[in-house]
């Protein structure tokens, strides 16, 4: 092998490690924002829990005539 193509080979073992650390970087990034999407998630899951246990309780306190809204309707 010349000179030349050395020199290419070792350009090219650096634009593909610059690739790969930037790959990195971002799947590292996409990580972060699942953790936070799971952690939303199971908050509003909790937030739906208490909020129909919120609305059994009322719901046996209202009069029949009352207007009520269903949470399956919502998904």
């Amino acid at each position: 092998m010349d000179s030349k193509n050395v020199l290419l080979a070792i350009q090219e073992k650096l634009r593909w490690q610059g690739r790969k650390a930037r790959i990195e970087e971002k799947l590292g990034q996409i990580r972060e924002k699942k953790g936070q999407v799971l952690r939303q998630i199971e908050e509003t899951r909790s937030r739906v829990a208490q909020l129909t246990a919120m609305g059994a309780i009322t719901e046996s306190e209202r009069s029949p005539s009352g207007v009520a809204v269903r949470l399956e309707s919502l998904r």
